[in-house]
């Protein structure tokens, strides 16, 4: 290759991030054009929403996403001959992938039934868990991962999988020398309501599991490292006798978030990814409030983020940990009113954002979308429910000086960037006074 490898996955993900608004008719395309090279439709949707790293394909497959990816975005940036030398070009141009089975169908032997939802494989030969890793038949799901990694290209961030070259380098050089210990690797057949579930041979020992990047996923919950190494191990050494175990869940993505949760009490998770797997009823309340309807009725739907690196690559306002706690600091949630405590929210909100917007606020010209701002909205909120807080919002955004240099927000706590309680609690205080003055 003409530059680095890194630097042109990095160069996918801009384009797949940029090209968002038109990404239902360019993944359809991408599908339809990679079912050409034998690349399944499974594998095409995880490429383009990055539940398959960039980093597990081959330098063929890689050439054939830039090439296909290049042709219908037409980003001169992705341009073949920017990246690939004439040889690799017609090397690669023939490329065709190993046709497998009429069906994406994930095949494991060995494998023992624990109970209704968890299986057990007692020896998975790295030159299997490889092939169907390679195949994007697993694949990495940000809502049940250890967090994302963010990258900056241009002045926008994109959130990718977190996969360490580096890391995976380190065990490939372990295994190869024999000194790496089989550990588990844990697997989630996901619960989606569609799909179909695992097929047991119990007298074979042989786990069945199809795979279409719809309706029917396994994804990656603990070992994402591990199975890339095992790529790389087989490249080098294709009859490597190797094994691993795996665990094999059949959970629901909630239910698999608990697992993580249950999980960081032995490897610390980054805290904010984790508040958004709990289940308490701040938590709980935050998220009912995120998903509720769709973004043409709800200001709020999908806009509180899982971590600090979805916030900033996913121009959302707060964090789900941020969110949950400002809640609990202003009310008491009684479980009978939950979804009274929703709607009301959502109407808020709405009423909040509608007018910020009519007023010409965004991100770039005021504190109005700072997410410690939203502290104080739901300060707001709680102390304004009892009434017409519709008037007392207009109020507050026509006498309210929004901008940067309005020396009470840095003064009271909103451009902090490391949030403790004192400092939220900071914040509360002083909307408490801003609420009684505008009613």
């Amino acid at each position: 290759m003409k530059k680095d490898r890194e630097e042109l996955e990095k160069t996918i993900y801009y384009v797949i991030d940029d090209t968002e608004k038109n990404a239902k008719e360019y993944r359809q395309k991408f599908e339809t054009t990679l079912l050409q090279y034998n690349i399944s439709r499974g594998k095409a949707i995880g490429i383009y929403g990055k539940s398959i790293p960039l980093i597990q394909l081959s330098l063929p497959e890689l050439y054939i996403v830039t090439k296909v990816l290049h042709q219908i975005t037409a980003y001169t940036v992705l341009c073949i001959d920017n990246w690939y030398y004439d040889e690799e070009i017609r090397t690669y141009e023939s490329y065709k992938a190993e046709k497998t089975y009429a069906k994406d169908i994930i095949v494991l032997h060995n494998v023992d039934k624990v109970s209704d939802n968890q299986y057990f494989c007692t020896k998975a030969y790295h030159k299997e868990t490889a092939k169907i890793t390679g195949q994007g038949l697993i694949t990495y799901n940000f809502r049940t991962q250890r967090g994302a990694k963010l990258i900056l290209f241009g002045d926008r961030y994109s959130e990718i999988p977190d996969i360490k070259k580096s890391v995976v380098a380190e065990i490939k050089e372990k295994i190869l020398n024999n000194k790496f210990t089989p550990n588990t690797i844990t697997l989630n057949r996901r619960k989606t309501g569609l799909e179909k579930p695992p097929e047991h041979d119990e007298k074979n020992r042989t786990l069945y599991m199809e795979v279409d990047g719809i309706e029917n996923f396994v994804d990656i919950v603990d070992g994402a490292h591990r199975c890339q190494s095992f790529i790389k191990v087989i490249e080098d050494d294709p009859e490597n006798e190797g094994f691993t175990f795996i665990s094999i869940l059949y959970y629901t993505e909630e239910e698999a978030q608990e697992y993580i949760e249950q999980e960081d009490h032995r490897t610390p998770i980054n805290k904010e990814h984790i508040q958004s797997f709990k289940t308490d009823e701040y938590t709980l309340l935050t998220k009912d409030i995120a998903k509720y309807g769709n973004a043409k009725i709800n200001e709020m739907f999908n806009k509180i983020a899982t971590n600090r690196n979805e916030l900033k690559s996913r121009n959302k306002y707060i964090t789900v940990k941020l969110f949950a706690e400002a809640l609990s600091y202003n009310i008491e949630l009684d479980a009978r009113n939950m979804d009274d405590y929703k709607r009301y929210f959502v109407a808020f909100f709405n009423e909040l954002i509608g007018l910020t917007k009519e007023k010409g606020l965004d991100k770039s010209n005021s504190v109005a979308f700072e997410e410690n701002m939203f502290i104080g909205y739901i300060t707001l909120a709680s102390i304004w429910s009892d009434e017409d807080y519709k008037a007392n919002l207009k109020k507050f955004i026509d006498n309210t000086d929004f901008s940067r240099d309005n020396r009470q927000w840095e003064e009271n706590g909103i451009f902090v960037a490391q949030m403790t309680m004192k400092k939220a609690k900071s914040i509360v205080n002083y909307f408490k006074k801003v609420g009684v003055d505008n009613v």
